[in-house]
């Protein structure tokens, strides 16, 4: 019976300023974990303070089930995502986007699915409005520019395993969260999260999978959080490099570095430097804890894993 065990899952959003999305995406959450022991954690980054007034004044969580929390230091939505799971009790965290609705029973289906494997689990994904054979399912593996590009192949069974996948919705269990560390602390407002979380936890020994029919649909409403490029690409070079040393931030490096004109090569060459100096530390405990390399990781990925 609900509210007679721990917390079963914790649904963490960050949220800036969008309080619309948020109403749909705290409601359709709601609904759809109605028979589950959890909990909705909001984590307001940087908001204005008529978007918190009006979350506390149109208080949309059901009795005992949510709290709202700030994290205030800089905009992030990976920071504000580790902030809502040191605050989380559930033995699972959700993180979901502010302006995701699932598809009916999605989330009970994906928890359910993740009982009895340790890892991250996601939703497939569609955008507002678009038709189901629009689905996206994950990222095809890019090994020339350290990224992927999104694909509608679909993870074959019996096990669904993919590569990596986006964080619209990531389920992990929050012992493995815990184990490798959260999300990198020096990340900015967006990008690399991604593709770090995935890929680290494949090399600490677990897995990524996404399981038929859960399915989220991803609003395009206008966002709360604004992002330059230069934040986004040093994300990217933190993850590269505390991922996969010198060889993958160097590939990162002049993919992006082929793409702009000469007068930013300055720059970017400044952010590459400041990315191994942020990287580093997690570098070192990736290299002491890991059980596979990321070379070893990327080599499982074939196309025999996923439905033509």
């Amino acid at each position: 019976m609900v509210g007679d065990m721990a917390k079963e899952i914790s649904v963490i959003i960050p949220t800036r300023n969008e309080f619309k999305n948020l109403m749909w995406t705290l409601q359709a959450a709601q609904a759809d974990l109605e028979d589950r022991d959890y909990e909705l954690i909001v984590v307001m980054n940087l908001c204005d303070p008529e978007e918190a007034e009006k979350l506390r004044k149109y208080w949309p969580f059901k009795v005992g089930r949510g709290k709202v929390i700030e994290y205030n230091d800089k905009p992030s939505c990976w920071q504000a995502r580790n902030a809502g799971a040191a605050a989380a009790e559930g033995d699972y965290l959700l993180f979901l986007d502010s302006h995701v609705i699932p598809s009916t029973g999605s989330f009970s289906r994906l928890l359910d699915y993740h009982k009895g494997w340790k890892g991250v689990a996601h939703c497939a994904l569609n955008y507002w409005l678009e038709p189901p054979e629009k689905t996206l399912h994950g990222y095809k593996w890019q090994p020339e520019k350290f990224w992927g590009t999104w694909t509608r192949l679909k993870p074959k069974p019996p096990d669904y395993r993919i590569l990596l996948s986006g964080t619209s919705s990531s389920l992990i269990d929050r012992d493995v969260f815990e184990e490798i560390g959260g999300f990198h602390p020096a990340f900015g407002t967006y990008g690399g999260g991604e593709a770090y979380i995935d890929l680290k936890v494949q090399m600490f020994g677990y897995e990524v999978r996404m399981p038929p029919g859960c399915r989220l649909w991803h609003l395009t409403e206008q966002r709360g959080y604004f992002w330059t490029n230069e934040g986004i690409w040093f994300n990217f070079m933190v993850a590269a490099y505390a991922l996969g040393g010198d060889k993958y931030i160097q590939t990162y490096y002049d993919n992006v570095k082929a793409k702009i004109g000469e007068r930013y090569h300055e720059n970017l060459t400044k952010i590459r430097d400041d990315a191994i100096a942020a990287g580093q530390e997690d570098r070192e405990f990736i290299e002491a804890n890991a059980k596979f390399t990321l070379d070893e990781v990327i080599s499982t990925w074939d196309d025999e894993r996923i439905e033509s």
